[in-house]
């Protein structure tokens, strides 16, 4: 019979009986990485739905923005993040990217009455919905 290293049977392994009476380890740091990466997905869909689907809490409402002809996606998103429309110019850079709004924004002067998500946003951007 092999000698087992104390570190490992105590603290890495603990044992559990099978049904056949043999004994099989348990590696509990697996449960806990599992865990762990599961923790790390949650947080991730939780930090893109408030990203993309919650608007800032210091939304301007009432508030117009001009969106002049020739304005490249970067200014655009920056405008809108400084005026607090938006939580971040690259993560709706990305999102006008991925949807393909971004060759279709279309300028003009448009007024947000009510508080609304970056992707609602994006598309009355591509769709010219002025709000007026």
């Amino acid at each position: 019979m092999k000698k087992e290293n104390f570190f490992w049977k105590t603290f890495v392994t603990l044992s559990y009986p099978a049904q056949d009476g043999e004994e099989k380890p348990f590696l509990w740091w697996k449960e806990g990485l599992r865990a762990l990466l599961s923790f790390l997905i949650i947080l991730f869909v939780f930090q893109m739905y408030n990203l993309f689907f919650v608007p800032p809490k210091d939304f301007p409402e009432g508030e117009v923005v001009s969106i002049e002809k020739q304005e490249k996606v970067d200014q655009i998103a920056q405008k809108l993040e400084k005026k607090h429309f938006i939580k971040s110019a690259k993560a709706f850079k990305a999102l006008l990217i991925l949807t393909g709004f971004d060759s279709k924004i279309v300028a003009g002067d448009y007024l947000f009455k009510k508080p609304e998500s970056m992707i609602k946003l994006a598309k009355r951007l591509a769709i010219r919905d002025l709000g007026i």
